[in-house]
């Protein structure tokens, strides 16, 4: 008997190379942020470039880079599903995602909360409740968009149970950071002098938390799109 020639080669997965790019980009932003903070880096080092909680830095153009993936993702699953309702709802989400990476730079949220205070409760009201303002008056369209998020990937990604639980506990990640963390700590008003230190670590949690969130989702969403891409072919 003739013996069969085997082929051998490698696969090359873009996706997970993607993912684990964007993991390991996170992991080098905590680190430099955490070595700016214990070896007192110069302001224009630490504070421009590598701090987690400031407007402009890299971290921030990051993080927006990650929302703004996400949303040409969804803008991919939208062409990818055959479902008129699907394709809308996929497109609703592009819309949002592409919102967030947008308030990453544009401090969208900030701005309106402070708006929401001062309109409401006046100036010294707006100072009194500057460490938790935009959770709280902005909480019920948060909560909302949350479900319309939850509700909307149980329904597209109920035939794929990978993408789903990673989508969601990408959410719960970026909910639990962005919303949960900054509603306990908020802005430092109450955890200056001696609890600065709490401040500092949830920083670092807080940012953390929201950018591995967004990577779950994107790979949840790219393992959502790929599966749709194989079934149509």
């Amino acid at each position: 008997s003739i013996p069969q020639k085997r082929d051998f080669f490698i696969e090359i997965n873009p996706e997970n190379y993607l993912v684990k790019g964007l993991a390991a980009a996170i992991g080098v932003l905590v680190i430099c942020h955490l070595l700016g903070e214990i070896l007192n880096w110069p302001a224009w080092i630490y504070q421009l470039l590598f701090h987690l909680d400031r407007e402009g830095t890299i971290a921030t153009w990051f993080s927006s880079i990650l929302w703004a993936l996400n949303a040409s993702i969804a803008v991919g699953c939208a062409v990818a599903v055959k479902n008129k309702r699907e394709e809308r709802i996929w497109l609703g989400v592009a819309v949002i995602f592409g919102l967030f990476s947008l308030d990453e730079t544009a401090m969208i949220h900030e701005r309106l909360g402070e708006s929401l205070t001062h309109f409401l409760w006046g100036d010294e009201a707006a100072h009194i409740y500057h460490a938790v303002k935009w959770p709280f008056l902005l909480a019920p369209i948060v909560l909302g968009v949350f479900v319309v998020f939850i509700s909307s990937f149980v329904h597209c990604l109920r035939n794929n149970r990978r993408a789903l639980c990673q989508v969601l506990y990408g959410l719960g990640l970026v909910f639990f950071g962005a919303f949960g963390l900054e509603t306990m700590v908020g802005s430092g008003y109450f955890f200056s002098g001696p609890l600065q230190w709490l401040l500092k670590i949830e920083v670092v949690f807080e940012e953390t938390l929201e950018m591995l969130g967004a990577l779950c989702i994107l790979s949840g969403l790219l393992s959502y799109k790929k599966d749709s891409f194989l079934r149509a072919n």
